[in-house]
């Protein structure tokens, strides 16, 4: 009935989830009802939960485009978590998140995973899609904010590399910086008309570990444990950078300090603040949001929100 698949769970949360599982779904959305249909199918089917009562917890939309449900499965003290994402008025897919303390057997095949997608540089949007300007960015910190000692703080850059670096934050403010002035989008649909970042080109970064390949994948670790992935074509912009300044002041703490990701042209999940590990890859990997089926790449003019 509905094509699905597990992912891997985002890195940091493989203690907490068992697995995530994926369905492509494709029909008209025409009532809440019929999410909650759906909803119960899907626990009947795959889950193997005859007797589930699921419960709408609320929606959002995302952009001007989509709109995800959110539904919850109680289960005892703990609940499986379901989100519906719809594009315009079609049910596109559904994410089935299971924590470890569940044990559920499913109905589905072996792991699903991205291997060889490769992208051309998103284009710079001179326009986004589906956006809305407000004053001043919203703070995420979806797994906390974490406490950095400035004074051991390191960068790591490895992989598919000849020569492995690790920096310190002295060690990167030698390297000639540039400032960009560009809009900041949020995959969620809100814009920043103008913000001013001051950082490392993240090209500059990249070269002077001598990648052995050109066409793959930057994987970026953070300091909370947050992950993301990006085409390298797209690290290589001129405008991509490690960011070390916002508005000409050191980065505030909420905002990544002491240094994270500025890629214009993607959305802000592929930004990840308090950047750890730089490393560049062959094979395409989830990270975080990915995982929860946001999109590999990310393109803001291609308005690049979910995984197709």
């Amino acid at each position: 009935m509905y094509k699905c698949r597990y992912i891997d769970p985002p890195k940091g949360l493989e203690n907490k989830l068992s697995s995530i599982i994926e369905c492509d779904v494709k029909e008209q959305y025409t009532s809440l009802r019929r999410l909650y249909e759906l909803v119960k199918t899907l626990s009947t089917t795959i889950l193997g939960l005859p007797d589930a009562k699921p419960t709408f917890t609320g929606n959002e939309p995302i952009g001007t485009r989509y709109q995800i449900y959110r539904f919850r499965i109680q289960l005892n003290e703990k609940y499986i978590s379901i989100r519906v994402i719809i594009r315009g008025d079609q049910i596109i897919k559904t994410i089935i998140t299971i924590p470890k303390t569940i044990e559920i057997k499913t109905n589905i095949g072996k792991p699903y995973r991205y291997t060889k997608i490769y992208y051309e540089p998103a284009p710079e949007p001179e326009e986004a899609p589906g956006q809305y300007y407000i004053v001043a960015p919203v703070i995420y910190r979806i797994l906390g904010q974490p406490t950095i000692d400035v004074e051991n703080y390191r960068l790591v850059i490895d992989g598919e590399v000849l020569e492995p670096r690790t920096y310190s934050l002295e060690e990167l403010r030698f390297f000639p910086q540039i400032t960009i002035e560009e809009p900041f989008h949020c995959v969620t649909g809100w814009s920043v008309a103008k913000i001013r970042w001051t950082g490392v080109p993240l090209r500059r970064l990249l070269e002077a570990s001598r990648p052995r390949i050109d066409t793959g994948w930057l994987y970026i670790e953070s300091y909370d444990g947050y992950t993301t992935v990006i085409p390298l074509t797209d690290a290589n912009a001129p405008n991509a950078i490690l960011a070390l300044k916002m508005n000409d002041e050191p980065l505030p703490p909420e905002h990544g300090y002491p240094a994270r990701l500025i890629v214009p042209s993607l959305y802000g999940y592929k930004s990840a603040k308090w950047v750890k590990r730089l490393y560049i890859t062959r094979e395409y990997r989830d990270g975080y949001w990915e995982a929860l089926g946001y999109h590999e790449r990310g393109s803001v003019l291609f308005e690049e929100r979910f995984k197709s």
